[in-house]
């Protein structure tokens, strides 16, 4: 049995039109779902403050398109995935990504995101590049911290997900601020330190002294 966290709405929607569509299966491509192992760690991390969600058991003997497990043990199977999505008018991108929940807290998507930065910036000449999180996801903001992004405001109820609109934080990096923090000794984590003792507290607060994340 696999589980899917929703709303009473959605679900009660998808009875009515007989499919479900998760708002992921738009934005990603596919409906998360967890095992009974993994469904609290979900709820806690992802969800944390938000109410009236309903956990939904699966049987996957009764779906009628592929299901797909994330790998567990390691191996060459997938275990996330990242991507920038670029405007060469503007000589920017914005970097997006997820990892699956039991690479959480492994390093794995920053590894992955720091080479495809590199990327951005040494093959396709980008002259900026941004990330956005929701704001009850600091973990996320922590990751763009390690890349060296700076936290640059926040996006008023940019996000609708479950029914209800929520804060997204922006970050950005500059060409010039990644090629600087390359120069430096221990380029790795000297950059990322100092934007880390930066952002932590202007994260919290936008201009107004308004408070923006969530956790």
């Amino acid at each position: 049995m696999i589980y899917h966290i929703t709303t009473p709405e959605a679900w009660d929607e998808a009875k009515h039109t007989g499919a479900y569509q998760a708002d992921s299966l738009t934005t990603e491509g596919f409906i998360h779902c967890s095992t009974a192992e993994q469904v609290a760690n979900v709820a806690n991390t992802l969800f944390r403050g938000a109410r009236g969600l309903i956990p939904r058991h699966i049987d996957p003997a009764r779906l009628t398109s592929p299901l797909t497990y994330e790998n567990l043990k390691g191996g060459d199977e997938n275990i996330g995935a990242t991507g920038l999505q670029p405007s060469f008018l503007n000589r920017a991108a914005e970097l997006a990504y997820w990892v699956g929940v039991p690479f959480w807290n492994k390093g794995c998507g920053t590894e992955a995101a720091r080479a495809l930065v590199a990327y951005g910036f040494g093959t396709l000449g980008l002259h900026r590049i941004y990330a956005r999180h929701m704001t009850n996801n600091p973990a996320s903001g922590r990751m763009m911290q390690k890349l060296g992004m700076s936290y640059e405001g926040p996006l008023r109820h940019a996000a609708y997900r479950f029914g209800t609109f929520s804060d997204l934080a922006m970050y950005g990096l500059l060409r010039t601020e990644y090629e600087e923090a390359q120069k430096a000794p221990g380029n790795d984590s000297g950059r990322a330190l100092e934007v880390r003792k930066q952002t932590e507290s202007n994260e919290r607060r936008d201009d107004g002294g308004r408070e923006i994340t969530g956790g």
